[in-house]
């Protein structure tokens, strides 16, 4: 991609920098393969171990302070219904010149979506100028724009100025649960902050965020024979079907918000009444009232679903990003 210049007011030192850029073409291309290779889906943590040893040795040209953040841990429902300790691999860290008068915060992440045994595996020539393959735009190959930019910067006279911190995270694909708390950290400390994910389609740059939050609904019932007592039983899958039917039906009431139930856990032996079943589902809104509004309704029907004889519910996990609306500093 050539950069325009004549829409933009630079000095004949920064036009050479830019051109420096364009010449990193073939070079950013190369590293974007090797990366893609690497599968690195959030909960392949060998894979994701390789992959943070690459940015390690890509990183490290520009001189600072590197260092592998240890993340919170996290906490996930198994299909029996336990809550297990979830550990997240490390989140990597590059510091430079922390005492600048400006300071900008970048961030990344270096997982996909892409298990270990997806078939995306690879990366395809699509035409002269397009590559397909796992994690070349979400986001490795920001990750590569993100460091020829920061680059290129060291190379300009006003880097002196400039201070910085990068932030690459292992688990955004999986809604950042274990790296929420440092980005909140290291963006209170910043006074611009910049993360790599890819433009809008018409190349543009992306200005807002929808909010997203991860549930787990643990629905009990009571175990039967299904042929013999079937009366004496209650379903906790069907129970988790009806709260899927209401679940979905609630999409379109409220203008950008989403609801998608993406998992069932749960039966076993045919002829047995299940007992237990969980629902795992995704929620999307584009503001703090939406918010208020989707805790509402899910409070609503797991109340519902808790009237029932014999069925007890709970309502699991939240809100793990908060929306970022477009506001006038962003613009």
């Amino acid at each position: 991609m050539q950069i325009d210049t004549q829409t933009l007011s630079l000095s004949s030192s920064e036009e050479v920098l830019i051109d420096r850029v364009d010449e990193s073409h073939r070079d950013m291309s190369d590293m974007v393969r090797i990366w893609a290779a690497q599968n690195s889906g959030s909960y392949n943590r060998k894979g994701l171990a390789a992959m943070r040893e690459l940015l390690k040795v890509r990183f490290e040209s520009l001189g600072g302070k590197i260092e592998e953040r240890v993340l919170p841990p996290g906490e996930s429902i198994s299909p029996q219904g336990e809550s297990k300790a979830v550990i997240y691999e490390l989140a990597l860290q590059v510091t430079v010149r922390p005492e600048a008068p400006v300071q900008l915060v970048l961030t990344g992440h270096y997982d996909t979506v892409f298990p270990e045994d997806s078939h995306f595996q690879s990366v395809r020539d699509v035409d002269a100028d397009t590559i397909n393959g796992p994690g070349t735009a979400d986001m490795k190959g920001g990750i590569l724009v993100m460091h020829h930019a920061l680059s290129v910067l060291e190379q300009s006279d006003k880097a002196a100025n400039v201070g910085y911190k990068v932030l690459l995270s292992p688990d955004e694909e999986i809604g950042s649960p274990g790296s929420n708390a440092p980005l909140m950290e290291l963006g209170r400390t910043a006074d611009l902050g910049l993360t790599y994910e890819p433009a809008l389609a018409d190349g543009s740059l992306a200005g807002a965020r929808k909010g997203s939050g991860n549930f787990a609904l643990i629905v009990r019932g009571r175990a039967a024979h299904a042929g013999r007592e079937h009366h004496l039983g209650r379903n906790a899958i069907a129970a988790v079907a009806e709260f899927t039917g209401r679940l979905e039906a609630l999409n379109g009431g409220r203008d950008g918000v989403t609801f998608n139930m993406a998992k069932i856990d749960g039966g076993g032996a045919v002829n047995i009444v299940p007992d237990l079943a969980i629902g795992r589902f995704n929620v999307r809104m584009q503001n703090e009232a939406d918010m208020i509004w989707i805790d509402a309704q899910l409070t609503e029907l797991v109340r519902e679903l808790n009237m029932k004889d014999g069925i007890d519910a709970e309502l699991t996990g939240g809100f793990t990003r908060p929306p970022k609306p477009m506001a006038p500093a962003n613009a």
